[in-house]
Protein backbone atom coordinates (compact mmCIF):
# COMPACT_ATOMS: atom_id res chain seq x y z
CA UNK A 1 0.00 0.00 0.00
CA UNK A 2 1.26 3.81 -0.62
CA UNK A 3 1.22 5.13 2.74
CA UNK A 4 2.81 8.34 2.79
CA UNK A 5 3.41 10.70 5.62
CA UNK A 6 1.67 13.41 5.88
CA UNK A 7 4.09 16.72 6.05
CA UNK A 8 7.75 16.20 4.81
CA UNK A 9 10.74 16.15 6.60
CA UNK A 10 13.32 19.22 6.25
CA UNK A 11 16.23 18.53 3.96
CA UNK A 12 19.49 17.16 6.37
CA UNK A 13 20.62 14.68 8.21
CA UNK A 14 17.85 12.27 8.82
CA UNK A 15 17.42 12.35 12.64
CA UNK A 16 17.77 8.42 14.25
CA UNK A 17 16.85 8.09 18.21
CA UNK A 18 16.23 4.84 20.42
CA UNK A 19 13.28 4.14 23.27
CA UNK A 20 14.57 1.88 25.34
CA UNK A 21 11.56 0.12 26.70
CA UNK A 22 13.60 -2.78 27.93
CA UNK A 23 17.29 -4.48 29.16
CA UNK A 24 17.05 -6.25 25.92
CA UNK A 25 16.54 -3.80 23.79
CA UNK A 26 19.39 -1.60 25.42
CA UNK A 27 21.77 -4.59 24.69
CA UNK A 28 20.69 -4.96 21.25
CA UNK A 29 21.80 -1.45 20.07
CA UNK A 30 24.62 -1.20 22.95
CA UNK A 31 25.29 1.65 25.33
CA UNK A 32 26.51 4.04 22.16
CA UNK A 33 23.80 3.17 19.53
CA UNK A 34 25.80 3.17 15.61
CA UNK A 35 23.23 4.05 12.70
CA UNK A 36 24.55 5.33 9.00
CA UNK A 37 22.20 7.68 6.59
CA UNK A 38 22.94 5.86 3.50
CA UNK A 39 21.24 8.45 1.11
CA UNK A 40 18.81 11.43 2.13
CA UNK A 41 16.69 14.32 -0.12
CA UNK A 42 13.24 14.60 -0.72
CA UNK A 43 10.87 11.85 -0.72
CA UNK A 44 9.82 12.55 -4.51
CA UNK A 45 14.20 12.06 -5.28
CA UNK A 46 14.41 8.96 -2.85
CA UNK A 47 11.23 7.37 -3.04
CA UNK A 48 12.41 4.35 -0.61
CA UNK A 49 9.41 2.64 0.10
CA UNK A 50 8.72 -0.91 -0.08
CA UNK A 51 10.57 -4.71 -0.80
CA UNK A 52 14.15 -3.99 0.83
CA UNK A 53 16.15 -6.72 -0.70
CA UNK A 54 19.92 -6.78 0.61
CA UNK A 55 22.17 -8.55 -1.97
CA UNK A 56 25.51 -9.23 -0.85
CA UNK A 57 26.76 -9.47 -4.51
CA UNK A 58 25.13 -6.91 -5.74
CA UNK A 59 23.51 -6.70 -9.25
CA UNK A 60 24.22 -6.94 -12.96
CA UNK A 61 23.06 -4.05 -14.89
CA UNK A 62 24.00 -3.32 -18.41
CA UNK A 63 25.18 0.10 -19.20
CA UNK A 64 22.52 1.65 -21.76
CA UNK A 65 20.58 5.25 -22.45
CA UNK A 66 19.85 5.13 -18.47
CA UNK A 67 22.44 3.31 -16.98
CA UNK A 68 25.53 5.05 -16.95
CA UNK A 69 29.02 3.09 -17.35
CA UNK A 70 29.55 4.34 -14.01
CA UNK A 71 26.70 3.14 -12.56
CA UNK A 72 26.93 -0.53 -13.62
CA UNK A 73 30.55 -0.64 -12.59
CA UNK A 74 29.68 0.46 -9.01
CA UNK A 75 26.71 -2.07 -9.07
CA UNK A 76 28.32 -4.82 -9.64
CA UNK A 77 30.12 -6.93 -7.14
CA UNK A 78 29.06 -4.66 -4.18
CA UNK A 79 26.52 -5.09 -1.12
CA UNK A 80 23.58 -3.67 -2.57
CA UNK A 81 19.91 -2.83 -1.40
CA UNK A 82 16.72 -3.02 -3.80
CA UNK A 83 13.97 -1.33 -2.90
CA UNK A 84 10.79 -0.18 -4.86
CA UNK A 85 8.91 2.96 -4.85
CA UNK A 86 5.67 5.13 -4.03
CA UNK A 87 3.79 5.18 -7.32
CA UNK A 88 4.05 8.56 -8.93
CA UNK A 89 2.82 10.34 -11.71
CA UNK A 90 4.66 10.89 -15.02
CA UNK A 91 2.81 12.51 -18.39
CA UNK A 92 5.89 11.24 -20.42
CA UNK A 93 7.96 8.15 -19.74
CA UNK A 94 11.04 7.21 -21.77
CA UNK A 95 10.73 3.71 -20.53
CA UNK A 96 7.33 2.67 -21.03
CA UNK A 97 6.51 0.18 -23.52
CA UNK A 98 3.11 2.27 -23.89
CA UNK A 99 3.05 5.56 -26.08
CA UNK A 100 3.41 8.69 -24.53
CA UNK A 101 0.59 9.60 -22.83
CA UNK A 102 0.02 14.02 -23.80
CA UNK A 103 2.08 16.48 -21.91
CA UNK A 104 0.56 17.26 -18.13
CA UNK A 105 -0.46 20.47 -18.66
CA UNK A 106 -2.94 18.86 -21.43
CA UNK A 107 -4.16 16.38 -19.20
CA UNK A 108 -6.52 15.07 -17.28
CA UNK A 109 -6.12 13.13 -13.93
CA UNK A 110 -7.32 9.95 -15.76
CA UNK A 111 -4.86 10.37 -18.66
CA UNK A 112 -2.12 10.65 -16.25
CA UNK A 113 0.05 7.29 -16.33
CA UNK A 114 1.59 6.29 -12.52
CA UNK A 115 4.54 3.82 -12.80
CA UNK A 116 6.75 2.50 -10.20
CA UNK A 117 10.98 2.54 -10.07
CA UNK A 118 12.85 -0.35 -8.79
CA UNK A 119 16.12 0.53 -7.79
CA UNK A 120 18.99 -0.40 -6.37
CA UNK A 121 21.47 1.59 -3.50
CA UNK A 122 25.30 0.68 -2.74
CA UNK A 123 25.74 0.36 0.85
CA UNK A 124 29.07 -0.26 1.03
CA UNK A 125 32.37 0.41 -0.38
CA UNK A 126 34.19 3.01 -2.57
CA UNK A 127 30.77 3.41 -4.49
CA UNK A 128 28.40 3.51 -0.92
CA UNK A 129 25.41 5.75 -1.07
CA UNK A 130 25.17 5.69 -4.90
CA UNK A 131 21.68 5.53 -6.22
CA UNK A 132 20.19 3.48 -9.11
CA UNK A 133 16.78 2.71 -11.31
CA UNK A 134 16.94 -0.46 -12.38
CA UNK A 135 13.81 -1.06 -14.10
CA UNK A 136 10.50 1.51 -14.73
CA UNK A 137 7.21 -0.21 -14.90
CA UNK A 138 3.69 0.79 -15.82
CA UNK A 139 2.89 -2.50 -13.91
CA UNK A 140 2.90 -1.22 -9.95
CA UNK A 141 5.80 -3.30 -7.99
CA UNK A 142 5.30 -3.47 -4.60
CA UNK A 143 6.76 -5.98 -1.88
CA UNK A 144 9.94 -8.22 -2.72
CA UNK A 145 12.38 -10.43 -1.71
CA UNK A 146 14.72 -13.41 -2.28
CA UNK A 147 13.55 -16.61 -3.38
CA UNK A 148 14.89 -20.30 -2.62
CA UNK A 149 16.62 -20.11 -6.19
CA UNK A 150 18.24 -16.85 -5.98
CA UNK A 151 16.08 -14.91 -8.14
CA UNK A 152 14.55 -12.18 -7.19
CA UNK A 153 10.55 -11.63 -6.46
CA UNK A 154 7.97 -8.71 -6.97
CA UNK A 155 4.49 -7.88 -5.83
CA UNK A 156 2.92 -6.39 -9.14
CA UNK A 157 -0.03 -4.22 -7.73
CA UNK A 158 -1.39 -4.66 -11.94
CA UNK A 159 -2.88 -1.14 -12.93
CA UNK A 160 -5.62 0.59 -14.56
CA UNK A 161 -4.52 1.56 -17.62
CA UNK A 162 -5.30 5.64 -18.44
CA UNK A 163 -7.66 6.92 -20.94
CA UNK A 164 -4.40 7.79 -23.53
CA UNK A 165 -3.29 4.61 -23.57
CA UNK A 166 -6.70 2.76 -24.21
CA UNK A 167 -6.57 3.50 -28.14
CA UNK A 168 -3.50 2.12 -28.46
CA UNK A 169 -4.19 -1.51 -27.45
CA UNK A 170 -3.76 -2.92 -30.60
CA UNK A 171 -0.06 -1.51 -31.05
CA UNK A 172 1.00 -3.06 -28.13
CA UNK A 173 3.48 -6.25 -28.74
CA UNK A 174 5.98 -8.51 -27.04
CA UNK A 175 9.31 -6.73 -27.10
CA UNK A 176 12.66 -8.58 -26.21
CA UNK A 177 14.39 -5.24 -25.93
CA UNK A 178 11.81 -3.46 -23.95
CA UNK A 179 12.85 -2.55 -19.77
CA UNK A 180 9.23 -3.76 -18.56
CA UNK A 181 7.47 -6.82 -18.92
CA UNK A 182 6.45 -8.01 -22.42
CA UNK A 183 2.75 -6.57 -22.89
CA UNK A 184 0.02 -8.33 -25.26
CA UNK A 185 -3.15 -8.27 -26.09
CA UNK A 186 -5.91 -10.09 -24.74
CA UNK A 187 -9.71 -10.88 -24.14
CA UNK A 188 -10.82 -12.39 -21.09
CA UNK A 189 -13.91 -14.89 -21.30
CA UNK A 190 -17.11 -14.24 -20.45
CA UNK A 191 -19.31 -16.18 -17.90
CA UNK A 192 -20.57 -18.15 -19.99
CA UNK A 193 -17.41 -18.86 -21.99
CA UNK A 194 -17.51 -16.78 -24.89
CA UNK A 195 -14.54 -14.55 -25.50
CA UNK A 196 -15.39 -10.50 -25.58
CA UNK A 197 -12.82 -9.02 -28.26
CA UNK A 198 -15.04 -5.87 -29.12
CA UNK A 199 -13.67 -2.35 -29.17
CA UNK A 200 -16.45 -0.89 -26.29
CA UNK A 201 -15.69 2.60 -25.62
CA UNK A 202 -16.06 1.57 -22.18
CA UNK A 203 -13.90 -1.00 -22.02
CA UNK A 204 -11.54 -1.04 -19.23
CA UNK A 205 -7.41 -2.00 -19.82
CA UNK A 206 -5.94 -3.44 -17.37
CA UNK A 207 -2.22 -4.57 -16.83
CA UNK A 208 -2.92 -7.63 -14.33
CA UNK A 209 -1.82 -8.04 -10.96
CA UNK A 210 0.60 -11.21 -9.55
CA UNK A 211 4.14 -12.63 -8.19
CA UNK A 212 6.88 -12.26 -11.26
CA UNK A 213 10.43 -13.14 -10.57
CA UNK A 214 13.45 -11.29 -12.21
CA UNK A 215 17.18 -12.96 -12.40
CA UNK A 216 19.77 -9.87 -10.77
CA UNK A 217 21.59 -10.75 -13.29
CA UNK A 218 19.87 -9.96 -16.05
CA UNK A 219 16.82 -7.49 -15.60
CA UNK A 220 15.25 -7.76 -18.92
CA UNK A 221 14.33 -11.91 -17.67
CA UNK A 222 11.20 -11.60 -15.69
CA UNK A 223 8.82 -14.46 -15.25
CA UNK A 224 5.38 -14.03 -13.72
CA UNK A 225 4.89 -16.93 -11.22
CA UNK A 226 1.25 -18.54 -12.05
CA UNK A 227 -1.54 -17.06 -13.61
CA UNK A 228 -4.85 -16.27 -11.88
CA UNK A 229 -6.57 -17.80 -8.79
CA UNK A 230 -7.39 -20.82 -9.50
CA UNK A 231 -6.65 -20.56 -13.08
CA UNK A 232 -9.65 -18.77 -13.39
CA UNK A 233 -9.56 -15.78 -15.60
CA UNK A 234 -12.15 -13.87 -13.89
CA UNK A 235 -10.13 -14.00 -10.39
CA UNK A 236 -7.98 -11.67 -10.92
CA UNK A 237 -5.87 -10.92 -8.00
CA UNK A 238 -6.04 -7.50 -6.26
CA UNK A 239 -2.75 -5.90 -5.64
CA UNK A 240 -0.47 -8.48 -4.08
CA UNK A 241 1.49 -6.92 -1.51
CA UNK A 242 4.33 -8.25 0.34
CA UNK A 243 6.23 -11.96 -0.16
CA UNK A 244 8.28 -14.08 1.76
CA UNK A 245 9.32 -17.88 0.65
CA UNK A 246 9.68 -20.97 2.81
CA UNK A 247 13.15 -22.31 2.52
CA UNK A 248 11.89 -25.24 3.68
CA UNK A 249 9.32 -25.88 0.70
CA UNK A 250 9.98 -23.53 -1.73
CA UNK A 251 6.44 -22.31 -1.92
CA UNK A 252 5.67 -18.78 -2.11
CA UNK A 253 3.53 -16.76 0.72
CA UNK A 254 2.09 -13.28 -0.12
CA UNK A 255 -0.53 -11.05 0.91
CA UNK A 256 -3.65 -9.46 -1.63
CA UNK A 257 -5.20 -6.60 -0.17
CA UNK A 258 -7.27 -4.43 -2.41
CA UNK A 259 -5.53 -1.24 -1.97
CA UNK A 260 -4.78 -0.31 -5.07
CA UNK A 261 -8.26 -0.13 -6.70
CA UNK A 262 -8.96 1.66 -2.95
CA UNK A 263 -6.33 3.93 -4.11
CA UNK A 264 -7.34 4.38 -7.64
CA UNK A 265 -4.68 2.47 -9.48
CA UNK A 266 -6.54 -0.97 -10.84
CA UNK A 267 -9.97 -2.14 -11.25
CA UNK A 268 -12.44 -3.14 -8.98
CA UNK A 269 -11.22 -5.85 -6.66
CA UNK A 270 -12.82 -9.56 -7.85
CA UNK A 271 -11.33 -11.41 -4.74
CA UNK A 272 -11.62 -11.14 -0.27
CA UNK A 273 -8.65 -9.56 1.38
CA UNK A 274 -6.82 -12.90 1.63
CA UNK A 275 -3.25 -14.57 2.68
CA UNK A 276 -2.05 -17.12 -0.14
CA UNK A 277 0.20 -20.08 -0.78
CA UNK A 278 1.80 -21.09 -3.84
CA UNK A 279 2.99 -23.96 -4.09
CA UNK A 280 5.81 -23.70 -7.49
CA UNK A 281 6.39 -27.35 -7.59
CA UNK A 282 2.48 -28.80 -7.83
CA UNK A 283 1.80 -25.75 -9.72
CA UNK A 284 -1.15 -24.97 -6.35
CA UNK A 285 -2.65 -21.75 -5.37
CA UNK A 286 -4.64 -21.87 -2.42
CA UNK A 287 -6.14 -19.35 0.27
CA UNK A 288 -4.22 -19.78 3.56
CA UNK A 289 -6.05 -17.23 5.81
CA UNK A 290 -9.25 -14.89 5.56
CA UNK A 291 -10.93 -12.36 7.66
CA UNK A 292 -8.35 -10.21 7.87
CA UNK A 293 -9.11 -6.15 7.13
CA UNK A 294 -6.07 -5.41 5.01
CA UNK A 295 -2.95 -8.05 5.09
CA UNK A 296 0.07 -6.61 4.71
CA UNK A 297 3.98 -7.64 5.54
CA UNK A 298 4.74 -10.95 6.54
CA UNK A 299 7.81 -12.92 7.79
CA UNK A 300 8.18 -16.43 9.10
CA UNK A 301 9.82 -17.16 12.39
CA UNK A 302 13.01 -18.25 12.35
CA UNK A 303 12.62 -22.18 12.18
CA UNK A 304 9.23 -21.76 9.89
CA UNK A 305 6.52 -22.75 12.38
CA UNK A 306 5.28 -19.69 12.92
CA UNK A 307 3.90 -16.93 9.98
CA UNK A 308 3.55 -13.77 11.40
CA UNK A 309 0.74 -11.06 9.61
CA UNK A 310 0.22 -7.31 9.61
CA UNK A 311 -3.05 -6.00 9.45
CA UNK A 312 -3.09 -2.35 8.39
CA UNK A 313 -6.78 -1.52 7.77
CA UNK A 314 -6.44 1.50 9.76
CA UNK A 315 -5.42 2.55 7.19
CA UNK A 316 -8.32 2.58 4.61
CA UNK A 317 -6.77 3.40 0.93
CA UNK A 318 -9.83 6.04 0.74
CA UNK A 319 -9.25 9.20 -0.27
CA UNK A 320 -12.24 10.93 1.44
CA UNK A 321 -11.89 8.94 4.77
CA UNK A 322 -7.66 7.41 4.64
CA UNK A 323 -8.24 6.34 8.48
CA UNK A 324 -10.72 4.15 10.69
CA UNK A 325 -9.42 4.28 13.97
CA UNK A 326 -11.69 0.45 14.70
CA UNK A 327 -9.76 -1.19 12.46
CA UNK A 328 -6.64 -3.50 12.84
CA UNK A 329 -2.94 -1.88 13.22
CA UNK A 330 -2.03 -5.60 14.56
CA UNK A 331 0.79 -7.94 14.11
CA UNK A 332 -0.63 -11.81 14.22
CA UNK A 333 0.45 -15.10 14.65
CA UNK A 334 -0.56 -18.36 13.18
CA UNK A 335 0.80 -21.94 13.45
CA UNK A 336 2.37 -23.12 10.24
CA UNK A 337 1.14 -26.98 9.61
CA UNK A 338 2.53 -29.51 7.47
CA UNK A 339 4.39 -26.50 5.83
CA UNK A 340 1.27 -25.52 3.76
CA UNK A 341 -1.74 -24.64 6.27
CA UNK A 342 -2.16 -21.77 9.03
CA UNK A 343 -3.99 -22.10 12.36
CA UNK A 344 -4.55 -21.01 15.40
CA UNK A 345 -4.67 -17.06 14.76
CA UNK A 346 -3.64 -14.83 17.76
CA UNK A 347 -2.79 -11.38 18.75
CA UNK A 348 0.40 -10.71 19.07
CA UNK A 349 1.21 -6.76 18.82
CA UNK A 350 -0.74 -3.74 18.14
CA UNK A 351 1.09 -0.95 17.32
CA UNK A 352 0.49 2.65 19.01
CA UNK A 353 1.86 4.65 16.11
CA UNK A 354 0.86 4.31 12.79
CA UNK A 355 -0.11 0.71 11.12
CA UNK A 356 3.08 -1.89 11.51
CA UNK A 357 3.14 -2.49 7.54
CA UNK A 358 6.94 -4.00 6.41
CA UNK A 359 8.21 -7.00 8.97
CA UNK A 360 11.16 -9.10 9.51
CA UNK A 361 12.42 -11.56 12.05
CA UNK A 362 15.85 -12.22 13.94
CA UNK A 363 17.43 -15.24 14.99
CA UNK A 364 16.22 -14.99 18.05
CA UNK A 365 12.59 -15.07 16.90
CA UNK A 366 12.05 -10.92 17.66
CA UNK A 367 10.19 -9.05 15.39
CA UNK A 368 10.84 -5.43 13.72
CA UNK A 369 8.19 -3.71 12.16
CA UNK A 370 7.86 -0.87 10.23
CA UNK A 371 5.37 2.00 11.77
CA UNK A 372 4.78 5.81 11.62
CA UNK A 373 7.58 6.63 13.98
CA UNK A 374 10.39 4.04 13.01
CA UNK A 375 10.73 0.33 13.57
CA UNK A 376 9.12 -1.57 16.55
CA UNK A 377 10.67 -4.30 17.82
CA UNK A 378 8.77 -6.75 19.43
CA UNK A 379 9.50 -10.30 21.32
CA UNK A 380 7.88 -13.41 20.19
CA UNK A 381 5.68 -13.37 22.91
CA UNK A 382 4.31 -9.75 21.81
CA UNK A 383 5.93 -7.26 24.22
CA UNK A 384 7.66 -4.54 22.96
CA UNK A 385 11.08 -4.53 23.62
CA UNK A 386 12.06 -1.08 22.34
CA UNK A 387 11.44 1.41 19.30
CA UNK A 388 14.33 2.52 16.40
CA UNK A 389 12.83 6.29 16.56
CA UNK A 390 13.40 7.19 12.75
CA UNK A 391 11.77 11.03 12.07
CA UNK A 392 9.18 10.51 9.48
CA UNK A 393 8.51 6.74 10.56
CA UNK A 394 9.87 3.81 8.89
CA UNK A 395 7.56 1.82 5.46
CA UNK A 396 9.63 -1.29 5.20
CA UNK A 397 13.45 -3.23 6.32
CA UNK A 398 15.53 -5.88 6.28
CA UNK A 399 18.74 -6.89 7.89
CA UNK A 400 21.83 -7.58 5.56
CA UNK A 401 24.14 -10.73 4.75
CA UNK A 402 26.72 -12.14 5.54
CA UNK A 403 29.52 -11.43 8.41
CA UNK A 404 29.84 -7.96 7.64
CA UNK A 405 26.17 -6.94 7.19
CA UNK A 406 23.77 -9.83 9.03
CA UNK A 407 23.75 -8.10 12.14
CA UNK A 408 23.00 -4.38 10.08
CA UNK A 409 19.01 -3.33 9.97
CA UNK A 410 18.26 -1.28 6.50
CA UNK A 411 15.23 1.20 7.08
CA UNK A 412 13.49 2.21 4.21
CA UNK A 413 12.05 6.28 5.01
CA UNK A 414 10.51 7.23 1.81
CA UNK A 415 13.20 10.25 1.93
CA UNK A 416 15.87 8.22 3.04
CA UNK A 417 17.60 5.00 4.23
CA UNK A 418 19.33 4.13 7.27
CA UNK A 419 20.96 1.18 8.55
CA UNK A 420 21.27 0.73 12.06
CA UNK A 421 23.73 -1.64 13.61
CA UNK A 422 22.70 -4.07 16.64
CA UNK A 423 24.93 -5.69 18.71
CA UNK A 424 24.30 -8.48 21.52
CA UNK A 425 24.63 -11.70 18.97
CA UNK A 426 21.29 -10.04 16.95
CA UNK A 427 21.54 -11.28 14.04
CA UNK A 428 18.62 -11.39 10.92
CA UNK A 429 16.87 -14.90 9.85
CA UNK A 430 17.89 -16.43 6.89
CA UNK A 431 15.96 -15.13 4.20
CA UNK A 432 15.96 -16.95 0.85
CA UNK A 433 19.13 -17.78 -1.22
CA UNK A 434 20.79 -15.43 -2.40
CA UNK A 435 23.05 -17.71 -5.71
CA UNK A 436 25.68 -16.76 -7.87
CA UNK A 437 23.95 -17.46 -11.11
CA UNK A 438 20.21 -17.63 -10.85
CA UNK A 439 18.52 -19.99 -13.40
CA UNK A 440 16.79 -18.33 -16.12
CA UNK A 441 13.18 -17.98 -17.08
CA UNK A 442 13.94 -20.61 -19.39
CA UNK A 443 15.52 -22.75 -16.82
CA UNK A 444 12.91 -22.49 -14.61
CA UNK A 445 10.16 -23.20 -17.61
CA UNK A 446 12.21 -26.55 -18.49
CA UNK A 447 12.34 -27.44 -14.91
CA UNK A 448 8.71 -26.91 -14.14
CA UNK A 449 7.31 -28.24 -17.43
CA UNK A 450 5.91 -24.81 -17.75
CA UNK A 451 6.07 -21.88 -19.94
CA UNK A 452 6.75 -18.40 -18.28
CA UNK A 453 3.71 -16.29 -18.45
CA UNK A 454 4.71 -12.74 -18.85
CA UNK A 455 2.42 -9.55 -17.79
CA UNK A 456 -0.84 -9.41 -20.78
CA UNK A 457 -2.80 -6.32 -21.13
CA UNK A 458 -6.28 -7.23 -20.49
CA UNK A 459 -9.68 -5.70 -21.93
CA UNK A 460 -12.33 -6.44 -19.76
Amino acid sequence: ASFRRATPRPRGRARVGFDRRTATFSRMISATPSFDVLVEGTAEEINAHEAAIFLRSGVTVPADATTTPEDAAALSGQPTLIFTSQPYECATKSKSPLPSAPKAEDATTSDVPFFVDIKALVVDGPHKGRLVVLHTSRNLANGGTVGCDGRLLFCFQGAKLADSEMSHLGQIRDDPDDDHHVLTTKTTPTESGDTNDDDDDDALAYLPAGVFSVSPRDWSDWRREFEFAWGQADARFNSPNDVVVSRETGSIWFTDPAYAYLQGYAPEAMLGDWVWRFDPHKRNLAVVADGLSKPNGLAFSPDESVLYVTDTGYVTGRADTPYDRTQPRSVYAYDVLDGSRLANRRLLYVADRGVPDGIKVDAAGNLYTGCLDGVHVVAPDGCLLGKILVDGGAANLCFGRGPTFESRLYILSEDAVVAVDLFDGVLGAPVGVETENPPTAAERDAASGTKAQHPQLHKH
